[in-house]
């Protein structure tokens, strides 16, 4: 699939007001779906990982309110084909949703509740800038 016949969904870091309170550079998993619309299932779905190897300060370091940051995602997240095809319940009255998720941590302490709960998501682990 070519990005120019693709959605293309990508993820920024954004100042917060609780930004010197936490743990920089940010490491975690985030999921990204676009929801079907005709039933609350057979979403598309993919999981974007932050972590120590793919670490890049300019992606997941702590954001400056006077710098914008570079983004983490997916340059072919959905085909159009595949976004268009009725079946898929994907577009609706030329809308799509889009769902993120903060889905995990990688503080032991916190992963056996996380994972828990999201057992049933799919994974798909991507790079910076890939599908």
């Amino acid at each position: 699939v070519d990005a120019k016949n693709a959605i293309s969904l990508y993820c920024f870091l954004c100042p917060g007001i609780h930004d010197d309170s936490l743990s920089w550079p940010f490491r975690g998993d985030v999921t990204l779906q676009i929801l079907n619309q005709s039933r609350d299932s057979s979403h598309s779905s993919r999981t974007l990982s932050w972590d120590h190897a793919n670490a890049d300060d300019e992606v997941s370091g702590k954001p400056d309110k006077n710098k914008q940051t570079s983004g983490w995602g997916l340059a072919r997240f959905i085909s159009h084909a595949e976004l268009e095809d009725k079946t898929k319940g994907y577009l609706k009255n030329d809308c799509i949703y889009i769902r993120v998720q903060k889905v995990s941590f990688p503080k032991p302490w916190l992963a056996c509740s996380v994972i828990a709960s999201t057992s049933t998501l799919p994974k798909y682990i991507s790079g910076h800038g890939t599908d």
